[in-house]
């Protein structure tokens, strides 16, 4: 593929003889095999190319080991991902491989190109200062993308904060003049508050309430003071105290609130309660009166935005079963409804309105990406059709902005699931000595237990997700199952012979994807599929007796099956209400085989179902101080629940016993655990955990481009 020749297929232009490939304005780094690969695929485009021929371009005169091929087939696959299932490179049974998409060959690259992506500077300290300078003076200007307008807004990227994942960025706020950065930060479980100058390297600490640690700030508009909220252990309420730039003690304004907004004028506050409710107090937190309250289960979220008459309040609104959020206008003189923006099902980040009635909502792009669209509202009148303005491969959150709309504050968050594991004592109601396995780079999500101690999970190390295996005293996992699907959810039959798995034909997963159950002889052997209806997400358990269940999810409902690991063969137990979105995590089957337990987001309950009996019957277990519950698993004597609760970026592990009893056994500020399992013998418990690298972004645009951008 000599000379100066470009291919285009879909959102990707390659450069053949640089060996370059784009997505978009966003370079996407491929490693010298992979750019091979792909060279090779693209070249000989809509034929099969054999294994023995990609092998001999790929690594002349070097023996491959067996699944060095399939590998980088796989970690291509991942990177020419659009989430939207199309299969670029397509596997030929005992043939071959295919490049299956559209190719256009052109002479030059096309003039426009997709938003730029900012890609994460600090993995490469070597490049770092080279790479500050460029993109300080960078004018970043949005172009066509597809089925969307231009945004002509000159943007540059500036980085405020470096920091790694042991001292993440939890909030940040710029001044409304634009001068003065506030941000909280998190080392361990402290957190601490603190306000520096953009151009100064002088940081001032603020000072908190007695006992409580910040984990939200936003200015006042008088550029004097700031608002900072956080949770009172003790009560276990959200409080929100005003500290002053002059000095003097910080002082209490809001408690049982989160989510607080600021008028413009500072007249006005909005904040929630309950995550179901919308309440207004004057600049002082007094006068408070409830304004809104969600329909059935719905939840409000988002931080929300007065607009800059004062006349209307835009929140976020989201309802959880299935997950549809959406942003709504409610007027303040009557509370009159009007819808702003839907994304579509997507996951939605952030909002900020800016003074021009420009909106910017930060949505979820593929598996851990964002992308920060704009579009005008006008209260009078339909919003203008979303432009995307910056694209991350990271989450963009918490965006504040300088008064006149041209300097906008983002935290972009890197993301990351791990497994941990801790010790029990023999009651399995103190935890201790929690670390983490997993020491990879990629997302790691548990889900089973063997009875010689080893770890069942999934993991994406190595691009696509995979099932691997490893000893809780072994920093090294043995993979099982790497191919070119996207496998996960492992399950061993309690007589050992079988591990059945999650297997899906494309990226993500939701109850939407076709997932199909896979077996395979846990000494290695052939594997056999079977297979799931369309639009069904299935997971499967097995009891020490020998009793296995499965669960499908469809149209809002978990229905349990019995199952015949042999030959897949069942019948229904029971129907309840939907259990997604982490299927895994979200039930559980009890030691014994006896008993089924699962989470009811619907009224935040664990409901248990006695399967002995001829008409299965439902009982609750109420967990009495905690929301928002995540996973549930049972005790290792089948005695109680482990409990797993995420609620406003803080979560906690909870034993609760089968009358109500709560026991706390880790309370975590600011990180995310999704379920805790305990080991046959009860004496580790399995976590699923999370870390971000959370860090501080300007974006600067020119004089008028944020109105001129939103016309």
């Amino acid at each position: 593929m000599g000379g100066n020749r470009w291919f285009r297929f879909g959102d990707y232009t390659f450069d053949a003889a640089q060996g370059l490939l784009y997505r978009g304005g966003q370079r996407l780094r491929l490693t010298p095999k992979l750019i091979a690969l792909l060279a090779l695929l693209v070249e000989r485009r809509g034929e099969v190319v054999s294994r023995a021929e990609i092998v001999r371009r790929l690594w002349p005169d070097t023996i491959v080991e067996e699944g060095g091929l399939p590998r980088n087939i796989s970690m291509l696959r991942k990177q020419l991902d659009t989430g939207d299932g199309t299969c670029h490179i397509e596997n030929i049974p005992k043939r071959g491989y295919r490049f299956a998409v559209a190719v256009i060959e052109v002479d030059s690259p096309a003039s426009g190109a997709p938003p730029v992506a900012i890609k994460r500077w600090w993995r490469h300290p070597a490049a770092t200062l080279v790479f500050v300078a460029a993109i300080a003076s960078l004018a970043l200007t949005a172009t066509r993308a597809p089925k969307q307008h231009a945004i002509a807004a000159p943007i540059r990227m500036i980085p405020l904060t470096n920091h790694s994942a042991a001292l993440p960025i939890l909030s940040a706020s710029i001044s409304p003049d634009g001068k003065s950065l506030a941000y909280v930060e998190t080392s361990g479980s402290t957190a601490t508050a603190y306000v520096s100058q953009l151009h100064s390297p002088r940081v001032q600490a603020l000072r908190s309430l007695p006992g409580v640690e910040p984990s939200a700030i936003r200015w006042y508009s008088d550029n004097t003071r700031v608002l900072l909220s956080g949770l009172d252990p003790g009560s276990r309420n959200q409080v929100a105290w005003s500290v002053s730039m002059q000095g003097g003690p910080p002082t209490e304004v809001l408690r049982d609130a989160c989510q607080i907004a600021l008028s413009r004028d500072g007249r006005q506050m909005a904040f929630y309660r309950n995550r179901n409710q919308i309440w207004l107090a004057d600049g002082a937190g007094e006068s408070q009166h409830l304004f809104a309250t969600a329909p059935g289960s719905d939840r409000f979220r988002l931080l929300p935005q007065f607009s800059a008459d004062g006349t209307h309040l835009l929140v976020g609104r989201v309802t959880r079963l299935p997950y549809s959020p959406v942003i709504e206008a409610h007027r303040l003189s009557d509370g009159q409804v009007t819808p702003i923006f839907d994304p579509g099902g997507r996951a939605v980040f952030d909002m900020l309105l800016l003074p021009s009635g420009e909106l910017l909502v930060s949505v979820l792009v593929g598996y851990d990406g964002s992308e920060v669209l704009s579009m005008r509202v006008d209260f009078a009148r339909r919003p203008t059709s979303p432009e995307t303005l910056l694209r991350f491969d990271d989450t963009a959150r918490g965006m504040y902005a300088s008064a006149d709309g041209r300097h906008i504050s983002v935290v972009r968050d890197h993301a990351q699931s791990d497994v941990y594991v801790g010790s029990l004592d023999e009651a399995g109601l103190e935890l201790t000595n929690v670390r983490r396995l997993t020491l990879d780079d990629g997302w790691d999500r548990p889900s089973s237990w063997l009875d010689d101690g080893t770890i069942l999970f999934h993991s994406n190390r190595l691009g696509r997700r995979g099932i691997y295996k490893q000893q809780i005293d072994d920093p090294h996992a043995e993979p099982l199952v790497v191919d070119e699907h996207e496998n996960l959810w492992p399950v061993v039959t309690p007589d050992r012979q079988w591990l059945w798995y999650v297997s899906l034909p494309g990226g993500e997963f939701s109850s939407e994807t076709q997932a199909t159950l896979m077996r395979q002889p846990l000494a290695g052997g052939p594997i056999r599929a079977f297979n799931a209806r369309a639009n069904s997400w299935r997971d499967l358990r097995c009891a020490r007796n020998g009793t296995c269940v499965r669960v499908e999810l469809q149209d809002n409902e978990s229905i349990f099956y019995s199952f015949d690991p042999d030959d897949g063969s069942g019948r229904e137990l029971v129907r309840t209400p939907w259990i997604a979105p982490f299927a895994h995590f979200s039930w559980d089957l009890s030691p014994e085989g006896k008993r089924l337990a699962f989470v009811d987001r619907r009224s935040n309950v664990i409901g248990l179902v006695d399967l002995e009996v001829k008409t299965p019957r439902r009982t609750e277990v109420r967990v009495e101080g905690y929301q928002a519950l995540q996973g549930v698993s049972w005790d290792a004597h089948g005695t109680g629940l482990y409990v797993a609760c995420y609620d406003e970026d803080d979560s906690s592990t909870l034993h609760v016993s089968l009358d109500g009893k709560t026991t706390l056994l880790r309370h975590q500020p600011h990180r995310a655990a999704a379920w805790a399992k305990p080991s046959a013998d009860g004496r580790h418990l399995l976590l699923a955990d999370s870390t971000k690298a959370g860090n501080v972004w300007l974006f600067e645009r020119a004089a008028g481009a944020e109105a001129s951008a939103s016309r």
